[in-house]
């Protein structure tokens, strides 16, 4: 129904991401709709599972500064100058750097997933066009342009700092 933590507040981040993925998915379809062969990308391994599975669609990928096991299933010929719809949230955020990945994107649309009159939840979706796939392997290379931070988690600064 509710994560118990919203009544005191805010929603831990991980009960909240345990709710809306009907409306989540719906509103990622609802974006893709205009793209031909469109990648559907996330910036975390949790909400692209639960992504992937409220779609039942197991082409999800995340692209995330943490190590994880999309890294692995990474294919970046497959990948290479598509359009795509982006999921981020507030505890994972889209970054500057998830950004750069594409020739150009479209402005945020902001959804936010509500339980009882609370904000459980706020996600980011972003149309990206011409994504631009990097080296085979590329999430486990060093200079993957996400590897920001030791569990992915954080936007680095525009300063690099």
């Amino acid at each position: 129904m509710v994560p118990f933590t919203a009544f005191f507040g805010q929603a831990d981040p991980d009960s909240a991401a345990l709710y809306g993925w009907n409306q989540i998915s719906t509103a990622v379809m609802a974006q893709a709709e205009a793209l031909d062969n469109p990648l559907l990308l996330t910036t975390d391994y949790r909400s692209a599972s639960a992504l992937a599975y409220s779609l039942d669609n197991p082409q999800v990928m995340a692209l995330s500064g943490r190590i994880d096991q999309f890294d692995f299933w990474y294919n970046a010929d497959a990948m290479q100058g598509r359009d795509a719809v982006l999921l981020g949230e507030s505890w994972h955020p889209i970054c500057p750097a998830h950004l750069a990945m594409f020739e150009r994107t479209e402005p945020p649309v902001t959804l936010e997933i509500h339980r009882f009159g609370r904000v459980l939840q706020t996600y980011q979706l972003v149309t990206g066009y011409g994504f631009q796939a990097g080296p085979e392997a590329y999430p486990l290379q060093p200079n993957y342009p996400l590897a920001f931070t030791s569990d992915g988690e954080q936007c680095l600064p525009s300063n690099g700092l």
